[in-house]
C-alpha cells in the first residue's frame, strides 16, 4: 500500500534537456537529493536515486528517465522504496546505500 506523498511508483512527462526531469524532482519540497547513477547513454536514460524526507522518515527511491524522442522531453518514472531511516540520512548511510543499490541494480 502506497503511502500519501510518497513519490513511489509514479510517472510524469517532464519538457526540457536532459537535466529537467532530475530539476523537476528537486521541485517537492519533501524530496532533499536526488543523484544520478547512471548518466552513460547520450539519449539521456538515465537512472538514479531520490530522498526524500515525509514527517520523521528518510526513503530511498530509484527512478528513471527516458527520452521521449521523436517527440520532445523526457519521462521520469520512479520505482519502490530501496529503504528507510528514522531521521535524516547521514552521507556515510547514504554511501553505503547508493553502493548496495548500484551492486545488485548494476550487476
Amino acid at each position: 500500500m502506497s503511502k500519501i506523498g510518497l513519490l513511489t511508483n509514479k510517472q510524469y512527462q517532464v519538457d526540457g534537456g536532459w537535466h529537467a526531469p532530475g530539476e523537476y524532482l528537486r521541485k517537492f519540497k519533501s524530496v532533499k537529493q536526488v543523484k544520478f547513477l547512471d548518466t552513460t547513454s547520450s539519449a539521456g536514460d538515465w537512472s538514479g536515486l531520490l530522498l526524500q524526507k515525509l514527517r520523521n522518515r528518510t526513503y530511498l527511491i530509484g527512478f528513471c528517465q527516458e527520452n521521449n524522442f521523436p517527440r520532445g522531453g523526457f519521462t521520469l518514472y520512479t520505482g519502490d522504496i530501496e529503504t528507510t531511516f528514522e531521521g535524516d540520512i547521514t552521507p556515510e548511510q547514504y554511501a553505503s546505500i547508493q553502493n548496495t543499490f548500484c551492486e545488485s541494480f548494476y550487476l
